[in-house]
């Protein structure tokens, strides 16, 4: 049963990167949620051979995705849906690092990754036309989480290489690639469609691999 919602969950995140920008409201709605609905039903599914307090964060990390998912629908109405969906994703993020703090305690591989990622990503959420400048100075707080998150996954290919640190490590990557996409396909560019369907596809594959930790 995991799989079928892996599965599912993969297959309705294939079909909303190649309608997100053209396609019926209606129709993106019903996909997106369905999508997101996967991974969270998927991280269930484990439930019985989780650990706590991992599973417990890493389930409220993907139940905020699943908002943030369905409030990022509804920017083009109001930029307050941004932003809410902005503060949803900034929760998953702490969650998913404090679920991964329970596996390995901090090092200085944590502060290495850190350091370069969040260098980066200052820079890349700058872009001219970026859409999450809307957030203002907010927008580098995102990015320091997300930045944090990542490095504490990263971490744990050196901490405690195993299936679980891969697992744990490429769905945290995938999702910060995600978001990286995310930017491009809102700064004015040549591969704006591609960088947004591209953009889905890591996203749900990331939110997968990380739903499969809770049972490795």
């Amino acid at each position: 049963m995991p799989y079928v919602f892996a599965a599912f969950s993969g297959l309705f995140g294939c079909v909303y990167a190649f309608i997100r920008r053209g396609g019926r409201l209606s129709g993106r709605i019903f996909f997106k949620t369905a999508a997101s609905t996967g991974f969270v039903l998927l991280c269930v599914s484990l439930q019985m051979r989780a650990e706590e307090p991992y599973y417990s964060l890493i389930l409220t990390g993907l139940g905020f995705s699943l908002a943030g998912d369905a409030l990022l629908l509804f920017t083009d109405r109001s930029s307050n849906f941004l932003v809410l969906g902005a503060v949803c994703f900034m929760v998953t993020h702490a969650a998913f690092s404090a679920a991964f703090i329970t596996k390995a305690p901090l090092s200085f591989y944590d502060a290495a990754i850190f350091a370069a990622l969040l260098i980066s990503g200052a820079g890349l959420y700058t872009l001219r036309g970026v859409r999450l400048q809307k957030l203002g100075a907010g927008v580098f707080v995102y990015v320091a989480v997300l930045c944090a998150m990542t490095a504490r996954a990263l971490s744990l290919l050196f901490l405690m290489p195993s299936q679980f640190a891969s697992f744990a490590a490429s769905g945290a990557a995938l999702f910060a690639v995600s978001d990286a996409l995310l930017a491009f396909e809102h700064s004015r560019g040549r591969f704006v469609a591609a960088a947004g369907a591209a953009s889905t596809l890591c996203y749900y594959s990331g939110q997968i691999l990380i739903a499969l930790t809770v049972a490795l």
